[in-house]
């Protein structure tokens, strides 16, 4: 069961919110961000079907391995900003739901994504870690 919570706007727009991000912690979520993270997510299960082993590259570790954008060569924010920066296709303010209420791209909109996807191929630079060595990682400014 998936909770979900959502907001009919005046307009009779209808937009669900995350309650952790949005009502806790006051922080807006980026849906251009979220819908870009969803679109390359065949690229990061091929980058982790194609492993020999699930070992994390800082520790060693087995267990509870992700796939992290290595955060000192080009974190995901690095990527997601420098695509914005050179792209001259208009980039997308309205989005779709998936089933599990993330934001992804619409069909008018898959020119960009593409291009997006595109990049993200070509630039990004993928690893394993365990989830303690991800999450303490250092955010990029």
């Amino acid at each position: 069961t998936i909770l979900a919570v959502y907001i009919i706007k005046q307009n009779g727009e209808i937009d669900d919110v995350s309650v952790l991000k949005s009502c806790i912690t006051g922080k807006p979520k980026n849906k251009l961000q979220i819908a870009m993270r969803l679109s390359i997510q065949p690229q990061i299960t091929e980058f982790k079907n194609k492993q020999n082993k699930y070992v994390s590259e800082i520790c060693g570790k087995t267990d509870k391995i992700e796939i992290d954008h290595h955060s000192e060569n080009m974190p995901f924010a690095k990527l997601y900003q420098d695509f914005i920066k050179i792209n001259t296709i208009p980039i997308p303010e309205l989005f779709d739901n998936t089933e599990g209420h993330l934001k992804c791209f619409r069909n008018v909109d898959n020119v960009f994504e593409e291009s997006w996807v595109k990049y993200h191929k070509q630039n990004a630079i993928l690893r394993m870690l365990c989830r303690e060595c991800n999450g303490s990682q250092p955010k990029y400014k």
